[in-house]
């Protein structure tokens, strides 16, 4: 076989775990599911129309930056699983934020922190179409920011100032900011001793490198991989923390996927 053409190690892994959330979402909860569906619908809707134009993924043709999270899958677990408290690295347009907020609003339960390093606080990406910082979290309505609070500036910065806004213990966390296999493995030491017992972690773009597969190996937690190949995201926790006989996601396959750190 051309080597070349051989798949990454890291998405062999992921599609071997890969599950439909759709079916996950309606075997746990089928009227939530459709909820959820049909809130996805009305919100991809809202932000073609709010983000026309704009310098990210769903505004200006070809830029592919900024994009959505898998919003429907964010506010279904939101809404079926209630936190307190939760916290979030990456907003860009905030199309994450929005679906975690709206979905709180939904329960009348909740509050949401938020940390983004805009584009334009970047050397290297100056020269490259990012929004400006007031633009940050555009697609968040003023009715949903009394229980948000965001901060711009890296998680490095502004993660014990986000734990400390919410009590210093975390029900919820998206991760969606730097990708690279050392980035999220910083991040998850700060974040990991305040997560509830119950928490549920979430993260964004998965197929990057090994360090989900490495994360739910070495700390024994139910997932998911679910997404599309494009964007893969893995949830990680408990589905239903009030019911043993919650949906179990797929069980961790042991063994490390070796020398794949970052993908290429």
């Amino acid at each position: 076989m051309d080597q070349s053409k051989r798949p990454h190690p890291v998405t062999t892994w992921c599609e071997s775990h890969n599950v439909d959330f759709r079916t996950m979402n309606d075997t746990i909860d089928p009227a939530l599911a459709k909820e959820a569906s049909e809130y996805a619908e009305r919100l991809d809707q809202l932000g073609r129309a709010r983000l026309a134009g704009l310098p990210v993924s769903r505004g200006q043709r070809g830029i592919r930056v900024g994009g959505p999270a898998l919003y429907e899958l964010l506010y279904f677990l939101v809404r079926h699983l209630r936190p307190t408290a939760a916290v979030e690295t990456g907003v860009a347009a905030g199309w994450s934020s929005r679906a975690i907020l709206d979905a709180m609003h939904a329960n009348n339960h909740g509050r949401l922190v938020s940390i983004d390093l805009p584009f334009s606080r970047l050397e290297r990406m100056a020269d490259k179409p990012h929004l400006t910082d007031d633009q940050v979290g555009i697609m968040v309505d003023e009715h949903l920011r009394d229980r948000w609070t965001l901060l711009l500036g890296s998680d490095q910065e502004h993660l014990p100032e986000a734990l400390r806004l919410v009590g210093g213990e975390v029900d919820f966390f998206h991760y969606d900011s730097d990708k690279e296999y050392e980035g999220r493995e910083r991040t998850m030491a700060a974040v990991e001793p305040a997560l509830s017992r119950d928490a549920t972690v979430v993260f964004d773009d998965i197929r990057d490198n090994s360090h989900f597969a490495d994360y739910v190996r070495q700390t024994g937690k139910q997932f998911a991989v679910v997404g599309m190949k494009e964007g893969l995201v893995g949830p990680l926790g408990r589905v239903d923390p009030a019911a043993d006989h919650g949906v179990p996601w797929p069980p961790v396959r042991k063994g490390r996927i070796r020398g794949h750190r970052s993908a290429s």
